[in-house]
C-alpha cells in the first residue's frame, strides 16, 4: 500500500501525538478453535442450491472417523438486491457505529482482483464479473475488494456500498508485466493470504473470488501456496478461481490453440486452479462470459448449512481431513476439506495478528463500543482539506486499573484511511494512556472518550477504518466509516460541528464529538466556517452572510435565524457559532441547514447536518444515524 502522509492523533484527555505509518501486515495463523464449523453448500445436477435438508441428512468425518454434528443451522439468504448500475452517490452516513446489528447469516465475499496477472482485455471481463456478483448479493452481505498491486483495499456493506465497489473496479487497470513473473506471483499470494486471514471469526459462508489471468504452480514459492490453502481451510473460506482470459485453448504441442472444457485447468493457470479445488471452491475456465459464472457463485451460497462438531483431542499438530456427505441422490457438496490443528500459540504474536486482522476485516468487531464521525474544514495543503476524524470509545467497556488513586489504562489505536478514487492510503497507530476526566453529571456524556485524528485529504470518497483495544489485553473494537471531501474550489462551508458540550476555556467554542443523538433539553451548539469568498474590490475583505434553520424530517421548523453578515475573526477566518434550545423538540430526526451568500459575487453555498433527539437513546441512536 502507498502512504501519502501522516495522521496527527489528538486525545480529548489532553494527549497529542503525530501518527506514524503502519507496517504492512504479514500472513499469520491465529489459534485453533474449540468447535469446528463447516459451511456446506449442497447443489443439484443443475448447480442450484438444495434446500430443506436436516442434520440427519448429513454425515461428517474427520480423518475417516465419523463425528457427531452438535450444531446445525440451515441458512437461507434474502433475495438478491437486483441489477446494479452506477447511480449518483448517496449522502454518506455522518456517523458510524459498531453497534449496528450484524445478521448471523450475512455472507462475506472477498474479491481478489488480481491486476498483476491481467491485461486490458482480462480486466474488462473481470469488471463485468464483479458487477454480476454484486447483483447476487443481499441485504447485509459484505464485499471486500482487494487488488494485489496495492491500489485498493475497500470494504462495503450491501446494498449501500455497491456503488463504491463499482467505482473502484472501473479505475483498476491491468498491470501484467509491471513486475517479473516471480515477484508478481509472490505479491499476489501474500495479499491472498493476508485477505483470507481477515475472514477469521466471520460466521457464515465466505466466498473468495480470485479474478485473474491465472498463474502456474511455482515450486520456488510452494510455501506461499501452502499458506494460502492452509489459511482458507482455517477460516473456512472457499476460493473460486475465475479465469479472466476467457476462451483459450491448448494446441497439441501444449501451446494455446484448441478447445478446452470448463473446469479442467489450462496451461499456465494450474497454480490458481489448484487453490480453488483444494479449498472446496471451483475453477471457472474457458468462458468469455464471466458474468454468468459470478452470478452462479453468488447463487451457490444463497442457501447453505452450518455444521458444527467438537474435534477429537490430539497431542500433535497437523492437518485433519474433513469429509461431508449428504444422504440424497444426484447432489454434490462443496465444503472445506480439512483444517490445520495447532496445539499452542504465542499470545503476544496472536494479539498483534488480531489487531491486523481487525484492520482488514469486512465486518466491524463489537468488543469495544465505538462511533466515528468526520469533519471537513479548510484547505490544509494545495488540493487537500484538513479533515478531523473523531472516534469515541465507550470507557465503561475498559478494564481500567488503579494508578495513583485514579483509574488508568492504555489503548492501542489504529487508523487507516483509503481514498476510493485513487486507492492512496494514510495510516497511523498510537499507544494512548487513558485517565477519564471529570465530566458533566449527565452519564450519557461521561462514558465516551473522544480521540481525534487530523489528516490532509484530497477531494472524493474516503473510507476510515478504526481499531481500538486495550494495551493490556482484552477485546477488540473496529469500525468502518465512509465520508466525502467536497471540491475545494469556489464558495464552500465546512462540515457543521454539532455539540451539546463546550470546550475550555469559556468562549473556545463547541467540543468536537462524534455523537449525533441529543436529549430534549438544553442548548445544542452549531459551529461552521466559510471558505472561498471573493474579496470586495473596495475593502479587500470578504462580505458573507449566513442564514440558519433546523427542521424535522417532515419539514416542521424547530429554529431559524435570518441571514446576517459574518464578521471575520482576527485571523481572517469567517466562522459562526449559533445555539438553539432542544427543550421543546419532539423526539425524532432533524436536519441543520446552513446557507451562506458571497455578497461580492452573488454566489451561494449550503451545508447540512443530521441529528436525532431522543429522551432514552437506544444503542443504535447512541451510535448515530445510518
Amino acid at each position: 500500500m502507498k502512504s501519502t502522509g501522516a495522521l496527527a492523533v489528538l486525545v480529548a484527555a489532553g494527549i497529542a501525538a503525530q501518527g506514524q505509518e503502519l507496517p504492512e501486515p504479514q500472513p499469520v495463523f491465529p489459534a485453533e478453535t474449540e468447535l469446528v464449523t463447516v459451511d456446506a453448500v449442497v447443489l443439484n445436477r443443475q448447480g442450484r442450491p438444495v434446500t430443506g435438508l436436516r442434520a440427519s441428512d448429513f454425515s461428517l468425518s474427520e480423518d475417516g472417523v465419523r463425528q457427531e454434528i452438535v450444531s446445525f443451522e440451515a441458512v437461507q439468504r434474502p433475495a438478491p438486491i437486483g441489477p446494479v448500475g452506477l447511480p449518483v452517490a448517496a449522502l454518506a452516513p455522518r456517523v458510524s457505529s459498531d453497534r449496528a446489528a450484524v445478521a448471523g447469516s450475512a455472507r462475506a465475499f472477498l474479491v481478489v482482483f488480481d491486476d498483476l496477472h491481467m491485461g486490458p482485455i482480462e480486466t474488462a471481463r473481470a469488471r463485468r464479473a464483479v458487477a454480476a456478483l454484486l447483483q447476487g448479493t443481499a441485504e447485509g452481505d459484505r464485499v471486500t475488494l482487494v487488488a494485489p498491486s496495492g491500489t485498493s483495499w475497500w470494504r462495503a456493506r450491501m446494498p449501500d456500498g455497491r456503488e463504491g465497489v463499482l467505482r473502484i473496479v472501473q479505475r483498476l487497470r491491468g498491470r501484467a508485466g509491471t513486475l517479473d513473473d516471480d515477484d508478481a506471483l509472490r505479491v499476489t499470494l501474500e495479499i491472498l493470504v493476508r485477505a483470507l486471514a481477515s475472514l477469521e471469526g466471520v460466521r457464515g459462508r465466505k466466498s473468495v473470488l480470485l479474478l485473474s489471468g491465472g498463474f502456474a504452480y511455482d515450486p520456488t514459492v510452494a510455501g506461499l501456496f501452502h499458506e494460502a490453502v492452509t489459511e482458507a481451510r482455517r477460516v473456512n473460506a472457499a476460493i473460486y478461481f475465475v479465469d479472466a482470459r476467457g476462451l483459450v485453448a491448448l494446441a497439441p504441442s501444449g501451446t494455446r490453440g484448441g478447445s478446452q472444457s470448463v473446469g479442467s485447468p489450462l496451461a499456465g493457470s494450474e497454480g490458481s486452479a489448484s487453490l480453488a479445488w483444494d479449498t472446496g471452491g471451483s475453477s471457472v475456465e474457458g468462458r468469455n462470459d464471466l458474468a454468468d459464472a459470478a452470478r452462479a457463485i453468488a447463487r451457490e451460497s444463497s442457501s447453505y448449512y452450518l455444521l458444527g462438531y467438537v474435534p477429537p483431542g490430539r497431542a500433535r499438530d497437523g492437518f485433519r481431513h474433513i469429509d461431508v456427505k449428504v444422504a440424497r441422490e444426484g447432489v454434490s457438496v462443496r465444503a472445506r476439506r480439512g483444517y490445520y490443528a495447532v496445539a499452542s500459540r504465542d499470545s503476544e504474536g496472536s494479539r498483534e495478528r488480531a489487531l491486523r486482522r481487525a484492520l482488514d476485516s469486512p465486518f466491524d468487531l463489537e468488543g469495544i463500543p465505538l462511533r466515528v464521525a468526520a469533519h471537513v474544514f479548510e484547505e490544509k495543503t494545495p488540493g487537500r482539506a484538513r479533515v478531523l476524524i473523531t472516534t469515541e470509545v465507550d470507557i465503561r467497556s475498559l478494564r481500567l486499573r488503579e494508578g495513583g488513586g485514579e483509574p488508568v489504562d492504555a489503548l492501542e489505536y489504529r487508523l487507516l484511511v483509503a481514498h476510493l478514487e485513487t486507492g492512496s492510503t494514510l495510516a497511523g497507530e498510537r499507544h494512548l494512556p487513558v485517565r477519564p476526566r471529570p465530566e458533566s453529571p449527565e452519564p450519557g456524556l461521561r462514558r465516551w472518550l473522544p480521540i481525534t485524528s487530523e489528516a490532509a485529504l484530497a477531494p472524493g470518497r474516503h473510507q476510515a477504518r478504526v481499531v481500538v483495544t486495550e494495551a493490556n489485553g482484552g477485546p477488540v473494537g473496529s469500525i468502518s466509516h465512509e465520508f466525502d471531501v467536497p471540491p475545494l474550489d469556489g464558495l464552500r462551508v465546512s462540515t457543521p460541528v454539532l455539540s451539546d458540550r463546550l470546550r475550555e476555556p469559556p468562549g473556545a467554542g463547541p467540543e468536537l464529538i462524534a455523537r449525533r443523538t441529543f436529549a430534549p433539553s438544553g442548548v445544542l451548539h452549531c459551529c461552521f466556517e466559510v471558505y472561498g469568498a471573493a474579496p470586495d474590490p473596495a475593502t479587500g475583505r470578504a462580505a458573507v452572510s449566513a442564514a440558519f434553520a433546523v427542521r424535522t424530517g417532515d419539514g416542521t421548523l424547530l429554529a431559524e435565524a435570518d441571514a446576517t453578515r459574518i464578521a471575520p475573526g482576527p485571523d481572517g477566518i469567517l466562522a459562526r457559532t449559533v445555539g438553539f434550545l432542544l427543550d421543546a423538540a419532539r423526539e425524532g430526526p432533524y436536519e441543520v441547514i446552513v446557507t451562506v451568500e458571497d455578497e461580492v459575487v452573488g454566489r451561494t453555498a449550503e451545508a447540512r447536518e443530521t441529528f436525532v433527539v431522543s429522551a432514552e437513546p437506544s444503542p443504535e441512536h447512541e451510535g448515530g444515524i445510518r
